[in-house]
């Protein structure tokens, strides 16, 4: 609530986009937590050593935040 405070959404697409950047944050914290619980390193399919498919997921949810945070010009946002 605190970007809520500090920033002003004056447009729906604003509005949107913002809960959107939520849903990204509330899902990149669910991989990261995942992460966390897993580890970075996985048994593949052979019972080989591989990393885990979820760094993927986290990268890509990372530039979602990154894009997201940019379209709506935040500074200040901490995930």
């Amino acid at each position: 609530m605190a970007t809520l405070r500090e920033y002003q959404f004056d447009s729906q697409a604003d509005r949107t986009l913002l809960a959107e950047l939520c849903r990204t944050v509330d899902r990149l914290r669910e991989v990261q937590a995942e992460l966390r619980r897993t580890g970075l390193m996985v048994e593949g399919s052979r019972g080989q050593p591989r990393p885990n498919p979820l760094l993927a997921v986290e990268g890509a949810l990372r530039r979602d935040v990154l894009a997201h945070t940019r379209a709506l010009r935040l500074t200040s946002l901490e995930v």
